[in-house]
This record gives C-alpha cells, sequence and structure tokens, in this order.
C-alpha cells in the first residue's frame, strides 16, 4: 500500500480527517494536476527567457496574474464551496484546462527575439 493510499484509509476511518472526502475521491485527477503544475511554471519560465527572449524579470513578472489569481481564490474559496459544493474542485480543473489552452494559443501567435 502507498503512503497516499494508507493515508487516504485512516483519513476517511477518521472522525477530522486532513484532506475532505471530496479531494480523496479525487486523488489520480488532484495529485495529476498538482505534478503538472510545477512543471507548466518551470518550462515557461525557460521557455519565456530562452525560448521568446523575455529578460529574467520580465519572465517573472508574467507570473504575477498567476499568483493574484491564486490569492484570490484562497480567500473566497469558502463562499464557493458552499456555493457550489464538491463540484468546486471539477470547476477548477475545467478553469485551469481553459487558462492552459488559452496560453497556448497566445504563445503561438509571438515570434521569437
Amino acid at each position: 500500500m502507498s503512503v497516499v493510499e494508507s493515508h487516504a484509509a485512516g483519513s476517511l476511518s477518521s472522525r477530522s480527517p486532513l484532506l475532505p472526502e471530496v479531494v480523496l475521491s479525487r486523488l489520480p485527477l488532484t495529485i495529476l494536476f498538482f505534478s503538472t503544475l510545477s512543471g507548466l511554471f518551470f518550462l515557461l519560465a525557460v521557455f519565456l527567457q530562452d525560448g521568446m527572449g523575455f529578460t529574467p524579470l520580465t519572465a517573472g513578472l508574467t507570473f504575477t496574474s498567476i499568483g493574484a489569481g491564486f490569492i484570490t481564490t484562497s480567500l473566497t474559496s469558502p463562499r464557493l464551496v458552499r456555493r457550489f459544493g464538491r463540484y468546486i474542485l471539477s470547476l477548477g480543473y475545467a478553469l485551469d484546462l481553459i487558462g492552459y489552452v488559452l496560453a497556448i494559443g497566445l504563445l503561438r501567435e509571438y515570434e521569437p527575439q
């Protein structure tokens, strides 16, 4: 049994689990989301600098909108969970996918410098 599976089994049998059941029920999707996110940030930073000719500062400032989105979502998540219930994770994954597709579309429009 893996560490994740044993944690999931322990959390579900506990009266106060560390992770909500909705997260554990979508564990493979959650792991896929978070494991690809760090790779996206790294590769996008390298691409912006080497491929697009951005300075390190400009490439870093490109990520400020992502940070602002994380902060805003973190602060509003309790209200979003009350409003949308357990479907909020699926909505988040869908919005994330739309963002990836839009970013790919925008980056294809620019010529390397």
